[in-house]
Order: structure tokens, then C-alpha cells, then sequence
């Protein structure tokens, strides 16, 4: 082997040997890479899986909330619902216990039922202004003294015994209020 042929031998070890060091090279910078690759591929998938968590998170918090504020219109709703129907009631009630014909129908019924159970004459007191239309009425026909009182709105009869039976704004509204409340739940609980 002469001198050319053994730098030719030595080159092209050289040569096979630099190309197998780049293959090497080579490899380990793709292996490197695809191990890059998917640590970012990882991360990625971490960070849309957290993101997702967070939206849901959001998601639901607003859900809930609107739940809530759903809950408390609703419930100021049957509120405001409620207080109209008692401001009604206690418009109808003040009316009505202000008319002499009304009055003097309860006052009729009520002291019947009385006097049929008792035979007591009675003390009522009504109000200072139906007195004109209602007082002649009680003295004469229901042989009841009668007493009359600027503040009242109603009537209240008194029997010997000491008992009292009121029929006035209050007292009517309070016997009225708790059925009204059931109903006007009742309306708006119904399904439509």
C-alpha cells in the first residue's frame, strides 16, 4: 500500500467516521427535538385542561349566581305580590267598615247569634261618624247602649261579662291575612 492509497484509506475512514459521528448528531438532535416536542405537547395539554377548569369554575360560579338572583327576585316578587294584595285588603276592609249598611248587617248578625245564646243586653261601640245612621237602630231595636268613638274604624261589642268581640280594620285584616297569604302563594306557586 503506498503513501495515496493509505491518505485515500485515511480519508475515507475519516470521512465515514465524520459521517456517522453527524449521523449520531443527527439522531440525538431528532430525539432531543421529539422529546421537546412533547414536553410542549404536555404542557399544552396541561395548560388547556387547566384553562377549561377555570372556565368551568367561572361557568359554574355564574350559573350559581344567577340562581341566587333568580331566588331573591322571586322571592321580593311574591314580597311586593303579598304587600299589594294586604294594601287591597286593607283598602276594602276600611271601606267597607266605614259603610253604615255593612256595619249595621254584621252588627244584625253578630248580636242575634248573641242574644240567642245569652240574653245579655250589650255595650257597642261604633264609630263617631256612622253614629247618626246606626245609633236610633241599636237603642231601639237591639236594646244595645251604645257608645261612640272618634278613633275607631269598626265596631266593638262589649257583653256584661267583660268579653269584647272586635270587628275592626286590624282585627279583620289579622283574621283575613293569613288566608290571603296562602292564597296569593297559592297563585303564585301555580304552574302555568
Amino acid at each position: 500500500m503506498d503513501i495515496q492509497e493509505l491518505a485515500k484509506k485515511l480519508q475515507q475512514e475519516g470521512v465515514d467516521q465524520g459521517k456517522e459521528e453527524a449521523q449520531k448528531i443527527i439522531a440525538s438532535a431528532q430525539e432531543e427535538a421529539a422529546k421537546i416536542q412533547k414536553e410542549a405537547e404536555e404542557k399544552k395539554q396541561a395548560l388547556i385542561k387547566e384553562a377549561q377548569q377555570e372556565a368551568d369554575k367561572i361557568l359554574e360560579s355564574g350559573k350559581q349566581n344567577l340562581q341566587l338572583a333568580a331566588r331573591d327576585v322571586t322571592l321580593q316578587l311574591k314580597k311586593d305580590v303579598e304587600q299589594i294584595f294586604h294594601n287591597l285588603l286593607n283598602k276594602q276592609v276600611k271601606e267597607n267598615l266605614a259603610k253604615a249598611d255593612i256595619v249595621k248587617d254584621l252588627l244584625q248578625n253578630l248580636i242575634s247569634q248573641y242574644t240567642q245564646k245569652s240574653g245579655h243586653s250589650l255595650k257597642i261601640e261604633i264609630p263617631q261618624k256612622l253614629s247618626t245612621d246606626l245609633e236610633s237602630w241599636l237603642v231601639s231595636e237591639v236594646k244595645a247602649t251604645c257608645e261612640k268613638s272618634d278613633n275607631l274604624a269598626g265596631f266593638l261589642v262589649h257583653d256584661p261579662d267583660g268579653g269584647c268581640i272586635e270587628v275592626t280594620n286590624d282585627s279583620v285584616q289579622d283574621a283575613l291575612t293569613p288566608h290571603l297569604s296562602d292564597m296569593v302563594k297559592g297563585l303564585l306557586t301555580q304552574e302555568k
